[in-house]
């Protein structure tokens, strides 16, 4: 959906690192933060196909809003839940 260009996600993080497949996206040293910082980078590109989401069918397609608000709101909620931290 978007046209950013960006190495496709999913991103994961795998060690230190954030990466997609084989390609490094980032190395996220693991300082005071560092687990939040590197679960907040590797959810980016969720979190921009759902905030382009919300922007089209809120503000580009205002008369339909109310029947897309689910969908929306459920993938920025995901989004959102894959950047909280995990419990074990």
């Amino acid at each position: 959906m978007n046209g950013f260009n960006h190495t496709p996600g999913p991103w994961r993080i795998v060690g230190d690192e954030v990466a997609s497949g084989m390609t490094q996206i980032a190395e996220v040293y693991r300082a005071v933060n560092g687990s939040a910082n590197a679960r907040l980078i590797a959810a980016a590109p969720e979190l921009l196909d759902a905030l382009q989401v919300m922007l089209h069918e809120f503000v580009e397609l205002p008369e339909r809003a109310h029947t897309e608000r689910g969908y929306a709101a459920k993938l920025a909620r995901q989004a959102i839940a894959n950047v909280q931290p995990r419990s074990t």
